[in-house]
């Protein structure tokens, strides 16, 4: 365990030690990580069908592949910019799939936070920088996915039922 808590602070030292990185540079490792966490998604889909029979979600999904649901989301939130971003510039298939993929481990999983956060994120993304009634629209469409989403899939909805269960909450 003192190995991966150990890279949280050595790379970033190696990174501050070396030159600085180009924008190429930069935007292929941006890349390398998300279609690197795309696999491990699918990965972890896969791996949690073929065991069980069924999909999994939160905590029994990330496991498959060794990590917590919280990790394994925002790894996907951060790639999931990426995807978006990339399917709005070159137009392509690929990005849009990697994009929905993203989404739907991201229900899966049903870390709340991060759901919230990313939901927050994209909105203000297109409200302030990306503004279209195009985009707009699927915004809209896009929480309305979200929403649909949880109340569809059990373990999303029983996630969220449980922020929200008064009656559950020590005083």
């Amino acid at each position: 365990d003192i190995e991966s808590k150990l890279s949280f602070v050595i790379l970033p030292l190696f990174a501050l030690a070396q030159n600085r990185l180009s924008k190429k540079e930069v935007h292929s490792i941006f890349q390398l990580f998300s279609y690197s966490v795309v696999l491990a998604c699918l990965l972890a889909v896969l791996l949690s069908y073929f065991k069980t029979g069924q999909l999994l979600t939160n905590q029994e999904l990330a496991i498959t592949i060794g990590l917590h649901a919280s990790y394994l989301s925002l790894y996907a939130a951060f790639a999931l910019f990426f995807f978006v971003q990339k399917a709005l510039q070159v137009k392509k298939l690929l990005p849009i799939i990697a994009a929905m993929l993203l989404s739907l481990c991201l229900l899966f999983l049903s870390a709340r936070m991060v759901l919230l956060a990313t939901t927050i994120a994209f909105a203000s993304w297109v409200v302030f920088f990306q503004f279209s009634i195009k985009r707009l629209l699927l915004l809209f469409a896009a929480v309305g996915i979200i929403v649909i989403g949880i109340v569809s899939i059990e373990g999303a909805r029983v996630r969220f039922k449980e922020a929200f269960d008064k009656s559950e909450r020590v005083e």
